[in-house]
């Protein structure tokens, strides 16, 4: 990733309050790196169903990743999982929402990771790029 891109993510989610970054530039060996100065902002919430797999996916990768999330089983609440629906336009859980944005469901959490996407907008994780 170009450092200028590098700081300009930086700089967007420190506003928006999402997180607060430490950016570093080694000139010498052409890398930056990311550092997390306040992680409690943070807010991953996932709806799910509890025989669902790809719901026990998300969580899995979430917790293969050491990041925090709360579950909300919808499977016994059928209302607000229509709700979800009608707001999000998926039917299928998991319905993940990282800040109170939503995301997606799993393949589009895995895809964020595989990406390195996933780390940007999470912003949690110590990063270093050439």
């Amino acid at each position: 990733m170009n450092n200028k891109l590098l700081l300009a993510i930086a700089v967007i989610l420190a506003i928006l309050g999402t997180a607060r970054l430490l950016v570093t530039y080694n000139a010498q060996t052409g890398k930056s790196s990311t550092t997390n100065i306040v992680k409690n902002n943070l807010k991953i919430l996932i709806y799910s169903k509890s025989t669902c797999m790809y719901c026990i996916r998300a969580k899995d990768l979430l917790d293969k990743n050491s990041i925090p999330y709360q579950m909300i089983d919808l499977s016994n609440n059928v209302d607000l999982h229509q709700k979800l629906a009608a707001k999000t336009g998926q039917n299928t859980v998991p319905y993940v929402f990282v800040n109170d944005q939503f995301v997606g469901g799993f393949n589009q959490l895995k895809s964020m990771e595989e990406s390195g996407q996933f780390y940007e907008k999470l912003s949690i994780h110590d990063r270093s790029t050439k």
